[in-house]
C-alpha cells in the first residue's frame, strides 16, 4: 500500500460491492495483496466486503495471517475452500454454520502450510474431525465435499434430507467394525464419490442404502481385494442403487502392494463380478481398474454389451503389465454390434488369433478411440482389416508404450515385447483408414 485508506476511498466501491454475487480468488498472492487484505479487514464498513455474496471459491491455501473472514457474509450459499492445516484456519469451522445460515454447498480440503501454527500443525485426522463436527451442525446442505468423516458425521450425513451430491476423500477405517449404520434416507442423492478406502468399509456403507437414484458413482480401492470381497461390494452396490438411474460407474485403484503371481487369480475381477452390474441397463460410462487384471472372456463381454445398449465409454484395465487376457477381438465386435453409441474403449485383449468369420455385420460409426494397454498382437494387417470392418472411424489406438522412449537401447532391452506390440498396434492405426477406403471402393 502506498498510503492509508481514508473514508472517501469507500464512496465508489460501496456503490458496487453489494452487486457482487460470485467470487473466485486466484492462486497467486503477493505480499502487497496480503497487506491490502489486512487493511480491508480492519476498516471494511459492515465487516464484510461483499454483503450479498452467494458463491465463494478460494482455491489458494489460507495462511493464518490472511483475514478471510471479511469474505464470509451471511448470504453465502456455496463455499469451496483449500485450507492449510492450522489451528487458526480450523477455527473458522467452529461458527461457520451459524454465520452462514444460507449455506447449501460446501467443499473443503486441507494441505500442508509450510509454516506452523502455535506448536506442530494439526494432523489430517484432526482437521477431518473438526470438519466432521462442523458437518454435524448442517441441516440443509445439498452438496458436500470433505476429507474422511467420523462415523458420527457419516450417520448425520445419511439423514440430510436435501443432499444431492456427496464426495468423501475416504471412509473411516472404524466403519467396518462399527455398529450398523442407520438407513441412508437422502432421497435426492444422485452423485456419490468415495476416495481410497478399505472395501469392507465401503461395502458396509453401501448396505445402508436402498434403491437410491444415483446417476454417478466412483470408488477407489485402497488395497488388492479378493474375488469374494469384490463380489460382496458389487452386490451391495446393486441393492443400493436404482437399476434405471445409474449412468456412470467408476472403480479406481490405489493399491501398491500386489499378491504373488501364483495367487493373482484369487484377486482378479471375474465374469461373475461384472455380471452383477448387468442390471444397470441405462449405464453410459463404466471404468474399472483392477489391481491384478480380469478373468473375463468374450462370452461375458457379449452378455454385458447386450445388457448395456447405451454404453458410450467402457474401460476394463489393470496397472500390471504382461497379464494374459481371455478377451479377444471378438469382444470388440460384440461391443460394436450391441452398443451403437460407444465412443471409446479401454481393454486389454489377445489379438493374436484373428477371427476368420466376422459374424453379424455392423458398421459402428461413433467409436474413434481404443486403449489396448499391453495387448498382444502378431499380424497388424489382419487385425486392421478385421477392426475396420466394424469400426470404420477408429482413428486412435493407444498403448502402454505411448509417450515413452521406444528407441533407447535400455528401454528396448527391458521392454522388447511391449515395444514390439506397440509398433504393431501403430501399424493397425495407420492401416485402418486404408482398409476402409478400399472396402468402399469395392462396393462402388
Amino acid at each position: 500500500m502506498v498510503r492509508p485508506i481514508v473514508a472517501t476511498d469507500w464512496d465508489r466501491p460501496l456503490v458496487y460491492t453489494h452487486r457482487v454475487k460470485n467470487l473466485a480468488m486466484d492462486y497467486y498472492f503477493s505480499d502487497a495483496n496480503l497487506e491490502i487484505l489486512q487493511a480491508l479487514s480492519l476498516c471494511c464498513p459492515g465487516g464484510v466486503i461483499f454483503p450479498n455474496l452467494r458463491t465463494l471459491n478460494w482455491p489458494w491455501p489460507f495462511f493464518r495471517f490472511i483475514p478471510f473472514r471479511v469474505f464470509f457474509p451471511s448470504t453465502l450459499q456455496r463455499i469451496g475452500l483449500s485450507c492449510t492445516r492450522s489451528n487458526t484456519t480450523m477455527s473458522l469451522l467452529s461458527t461457520l454454520a451459524i454465520s452462514c445460515p444460507a449455506l447449501r454447498h460446501f467443499d473443503i480440503s486441507f494441505h500442508d502450510s509450510g509454516t506452523q501454527d502455535g506448536n506442530d500443525a494439526p494432523t489430517i485426522s484432526m482437521c477431518d474431525n473438526a470438519t466432521s463436527l462442523f458437518v454435524c451442525a448442517l441441516q440443509h446442505i445439498e452438496s458436500l465435499g470433505m476429507g474422511v468423516p467420523t462415523v458420527a458425521a457419516l450417520q448425520h450425513i445419511s439423514q440430510l434430507p436435501q443432499l444431492t451430491s456427496l464426495e468423501l476423500k475416504g471412509l473411516p477405517t472404524s466403519l467396518a467394525a462399527s455398529e450398523r449404520l442407520p438407513p441412508f434416507t437422502s432421497p435426492y442423492l444422485h452423485t456419490l464419490t468415495l476416495g481410497p478406502s478399505e472395501i469392507d468399509a465401503a461395502t458396509k456403507f453401501l448396505r445402508s442404502f436402498s434403491e437410491i437414484s444415483l446417476t454417478y458413482f466412483s470408488f477407489i480401492l485402497k488395497t488388492c481385494v479378493s474375488v469374494a470381497k469384490i463380489d460382496a461390494f458389487f452386490e451391495a452396490f446393486r441393492t443400493a442403487c436404482c437399476e434405471t438411474s445409474l449412468e456412470s460407474f467408476t472403480l479406481g485403484n490405489h493399491a501398491n502392494i500386489f499378491p504373488p503371481p501364483e495367487s493373482q487369480k484369487d484377486y482378479m475381477i471375474t465374469s461373475r463380478s461384472l455380471r452383477i452390474l448387468s442390471c444397470f441397463g441405462n449405464i453410459k460410462r463404466l471404468s474399472i481398474l483392477s489391481p491384478v487384471g480380469f478373468d473375463v472372456d468374450d462370452a461375458t463381454v457379449a452378455q454385458l454389451a447386450v445388457a448395456w445398449p447405451r454404453m458410450e465409454s467402457i474401460v476394463l484395465q489393470t496397472d500390471l503389465m504382461d497379464l494374459p487376457s481371455s478377451m479377444t477381438l471378438r469382444a470388440l465386435h460384440s461391443l460394436a454390434v450391441h452398443c451403437p453409441q460407444l465412443r471409446s474403449v479401454g481393454m486389454e485383449i489377445n489379438a493374436c488369433p484373428v477371427p476368420s468369420h466376422l459374424g453379424p455385420r455392423v458398421s459402428q460409426d461413433t467409436l474413434s478411440y481404443i486403449d489396448v494397454g499391453g495387448s498382444s498382437i502378431v499380424h497388424a494387417p489382419s487385425v486392421a482389416r478385421y477392426l475396420s470392418s466394424f469400426f470404420p472411424n477408429l482413428t486412435t489406438i493407444y498403448t502402454q508404450r505411448d509417450g515413452m522412449d521406444n528407441e533407447h537401447p535400455d528401454e528396448v532391452e527391458q521392454h522388447r515385447d511391449a515395444i514390439a506390440h506397440h509398433l504393431l498396434w501403430k501399424q493397425v492405426e495407420d492401416q485402418i483408414p486404408e482398409f476402409v477406403v478400399a472396402r468402399r471402393e469395392e462396393h462402388n
